[in-house]
């Protein structure tokens, strides 16, 4: 089982069986003190029997149940503040393969909890006294679930909130694959709203086309076809992630989504545009973010990786626009504090609509980078701090920023990333360059650090390590 800041993940009915869900939303539920708590889940098949077992938690804890069945995860999100209730637990794998399943944990204003809330509630799980509570709540009349449907207000607060649809119709012929998840309807249901045509590929839950990570790998049997469409979206299970695939078949880079959104801001003005002159941005995020906003006199601000983090500097300094470029997340905070494939896609949408342009088109302006993803499987978590301490100390704070993790910028600008996973475990490595000459060498580069680390934390221990890593890209 891996424990986040957002919540908890592993492999179904091994790592996460019924009875640790169960005390896990118990946990939740003694520390958050919760009236009311509004549930989703994924299309995954254990995500059901994980969601009895949450509620069955809850319930015993005295909390009132909203579900919301079937749900993408900023939809739950958005249901929060709809309801009123006072938080919310999403039962979803995300990106991870169909065997994973996970608990997100949300709070009353519809955002993730915080790492020391986190703390407070696995805290809980393993002291497990619940018996206090549980008498309180006997005399509670708040033990019920009550079944909600808020897929028409959420689309529907999108779309004035994006402000683009008063005055276009966004006549697109879009194709839309949601990886069998949560969003098999909404995106198309939001899309159709505002105009579009949508084809809708890769839905049915028990024989999903592709894994649920939206990669350039998975979605290459979309690129012949979306060519003769006007565009491509795909999302991940609980389609808080979406990536472009362009008219002319080609897949774009996670960051591309990212950077779309803040062209739409300072080109359109939209929702009076980038007010505080910063956005803020995860660190395996793009040097294209800094490209695009340069001109504009808007201060890139970086943050760790995890989705609080960057809602974290977003409040801190007062920033409506930011997200994790690096997996294609966009989050609006005045729209809906967390990452929203769904938004982000409507967008992006009335931005081409109105510029009345192809998305080919619009990138053949945009500056142009390459990036490897690779992951090293590493188990032993005590050996991957280690790595990571080791290389720590090798760079000083001219060379690299260092934020759960490192990343070294070259003199060229170039950069690579090393970071342990918060939701497998490996090792990421994320290299960025100007083209594909440069980035051969800097994953050479990378490779000479990492094993060169590997030795003097532990000698002999990458004869352990495949010499083929897993390529994302």
């Amino acid at each position: 089982m891996i424990i986040s800041s957002s919540g908890i993940r592993g492999i179904a009915f091994r790592d996460l069986s019924p009875d640790v869900v169960a005390k896990f939303a118990m946990s939740y539920a003694e520390v958050m003190d919760p009236d009311s708590v509004v549930i989703g889940t994924d299309t995954r098949p254990s995500s059901d029997v994980l969601k009895e077992a949450t509620i069955s938690g809850l319930l015993s804890m005295g909390v009132k149940v909203y579900d919301l069945g079937i749900s993408p995860t900023p939809m739950v999100f958005y249901a929060i503040r709809k309801l009123g209730v006072d938080g919310a637990i999403v039962i979803t794998g995300s990106h991870n393969p169909i065997e994973w399943n996970a608990l997100k944990f949300a709070d009353s204003e519809g955002m993730f909890i915080r790492k020391e809330i986190m703390d407070q509630i696995v805290k809980t799980y393993y002291e497990g006294n619940f018996k206090s509570k549980v008498q309180h709540c006997l005399n509670k009349r708040l033990r019920s679930v009550h079944k909600v449907n808020v897929i028409d207000d959420y689309i529907n607060y999108l779309i004035r909130a994006v402000g683009y649809f008063d005055k276009i119709n966004a006549n697109m012929r879009i194709v839309i694959d949601p990886a069998a998840g949560s969003a098999i309807k909404v995106t198309a249901i939001a899309l159709k709203k505002i105009g579009c045509r949508t084809i809708v590929v890769n839905t049915d839950p028990t024989n999903p086309f592709r894994d649920y990570e939206p990669t350039s790998r998975s979605l290459m049997y979309l690129k012949d076809l979306v060519k003769g469409n006007d565009l491509g979206l795909a999302h991940d299970s609980d389609a808080d992630r979406l990536v472009l695939i362009s008219d002319d078949g080609k897949i774009l880079d996670p960051d591309y989504t990212l950077a779309l959104v803040i062209k739409a801001f300072l080109e359109d003005s939209l929702l009076g545009g980038i007010q505080s002159n910063k956005v803020v941005v995860n660190i395996a995020t793009s040097q294209l973010i800094k490209d695009i906003v340069k001109d504009y006199g808007v201060e890139v601000i970086y943050s760790d990786i995890g989705e609080r983090n960057v809602i974290d500097a977003m409040i801190k300094h007062n920033v409506e626009v930011g997200g994790e470029g690096s997996c294609g997340g966009v989050i609006i905070r005045r729209i809906n504090p967390t990452r929203d494939g769904i938004l982000a896609a409507l967008i992006i949408v009335g931005y081409l609509a109105r510029k009345g342009k192809k998305l080919s088109r619009v990138i053949q302006d945009m500056p142009r980078y390459v990036k490897f993803h690779e992951k090293i499987p590493i188990k032993n978590r005590k050996l991957l701090n280690e790595i990571m301490k080791q290389m720590n100390n090798s760079f000083n704070s001219r060379e690299a920023i260092k934020l759960g993790g490192l990343k070294i910028i070259l003199d060229n600008g170039n950069w690579i990333l090393f970071r342990p996973s918060g939701t497998e475990p490996v090792l990421r490595i994320i290299g960025e360059a100007r083209n594909e000459s440069e980035l051969v060498k800097l994953r050479k580069y990378a490779y000479d650090i990492l094993k060169k680390t590997i030795e003097e934390v532990e000698p002999g221990a990458t004869r352990v390590f495949s010499s083929y890593p897993i390529r994302e890209r």
